[in-house]
């Protein structure tokens, strides 16, 4: 996590690069999976081979390769392999470094856009109470997909109830953003810890 006096970035993923096409091999592995399996689900000869290996049937193996392999083909032909590294709030807006796969014969591709807050459906702060950490979250909703369908993002704001790190966060936010209970009572309590009482002496 980075952050300034006007902006605060938070790392959701670390960013990688695949060589070649991602989409491609992901479909070529599926279908020689799906192919093997296959091919085991209509052999009827067991070896000992079999036998020694913890998946002692040729149909349990079979049908786990004809699954697996329907899988990455599903998500070769579908999915646009979306991954999205990290969001950059500051007063004006939230940017948002992804990278995607935009067909199945592309490389990966990075992008980089900046969202002012008219551009948000919402934005909500989510404070879960989940034992023993309580987490802290923001969830935009856009206008616009960020994938191919992904228009929703939860962005971690801290895995407990760390002050400065949200406190900084909330005066960088909108104002119909409404904050959790207990933040606005630590910045009350704060706030009044700060104020001192002077007393001037009054003269005849």
């Amino acid at each position: 996590m980075e952050q300034s006096s006007d902006s605060i970035t938070f790392e959701l993923r670390t960013p990688f690069h695949i060589a070649g096409y991602p989409r491609v091999w992901g479909l070529i592995l599926g279908t020689i999976c799906v192919l093997s399996g296959l091919f085991l689900l209509c052999s009827v000869s067991t070896d000992s081979f079999w036998g020694a290996k913890l998946l002692s049937e040729p149909l349990v193996a079979g049908l786990i390769a004809v699954l697996f392999g329907t899988f990455l083909i599903a998500r070769s032909a579908v999915s646009d392999l979306l991954s999205i590294y990290d969001a950059t709030f500051s007063k004006n807006g939230v940017k948002i470094s992804w990278s995607t796969v935009p067909n199945i014969f592309s490389r990966r591709m990075a992008g980089e856009k900046m969202f002012y807050w008219g551009d948000l459906n919402s934005l909500t702060w989510i404070d879960t109470e989940t034992y023993p950490s309580v987490c802290q979250q923001i969830k935009i909703q856009f206008k616009e997909n960020l994938g191919l369908r992904k228009r929703d993002l939860k962005i971690e704001i801290s895995s407990n109830r760390n002050y400065e790190r949200c406190e900084l966060l909330a005066t960088i936010l909108p104002e119909y953003v409404t904050l959790p209970h207990w933040l606005r009572q630590a910045k009350q309590s704060k706030s009044c810890a700060n104020t001192q009482v002077i007393d001037i002496p009054m003269h005849p």
